[in-house]
């Protein structure tokens, strides 16, 4: 499934202030990510993730290639769905795990085109937060009216929020970031 996203890190009072937005603010998805990789890392130095995502107890095996230029796309396979946690194929591919990272989603905005959510993410005694946009590609210019309608709810130039999605790392790269310097 080819996706596009844009991914815009919060402070936690912009991620404070944007929760307050929500009209159900109860509606936590927890998801935990397991993530691998081999001994160099050359997966995650290549652009590519190998994670196990446990959610609504079920075990998603992915595969993710992610693309960046001046719009951010990834490719994801899907390559098992399970009830149970079963890294063997990972491991069958020479890779171990690396790190887990639990995500508290809320979801901000959806239609059939957009999703906007609130990300809450821990990992390696980390906290950080998040906006993520998926979106389909024809939809890039109502996805720039609606980070701008962000940029205003949360008080600054709009200039300034798309330069900070230029700079945004996927959540693997700040996993895999944070363990190189562990």
């Amino acid at each position: 499934m080819l996706e596009f996203e844009k991914k815009i890190l919060l402070t936690e009072s912009e991620y404070c202030i944007l929760l307050n937005q929500i009209t159900s603010p109860d509606s936590v998805i927890k998801q935990t990510n397991y993530y691998y990789d081999n001994d160099t890392l050359d997966m995650n130095s290549k652009g590519i993730t190998c994670r196990i995502r446990h959610k609504d107890d079920k075990y998603t095996l992915m595969i993710k290639s992610h693309k960046h230029g001046d719009d951010y796309c990834s490719f994801e396979k899907n390559i098992a769905v399970l009830d149970h946690f079963d890294d063997t194929k990972f491991e069958n591919m020479g890779l171990s795990l690396k790190g887990k990272l639990v995500t508290y989603r809320q979801l901000f905005y959806k239609d059939k085109n957009i999703e906007i959510v609130l990300d809450k993410n821990e990992y390696f005694n980390v906290v950080d937060y998040e906006l993520e946009i998926e979106y389909t590609n024809e939809c890039e210019a109502l996805v720039d009216n609606y980070i701008t309608k962000i940029a205003n709810i949360l008080g600054i130039k709009k200039e300034t929020i798309f330069k900070r999605i230029v700079f945004a790392e996927t959540k693997s790269n700040r996993l895999f970031k944070k363990l190189t310097k562990i």
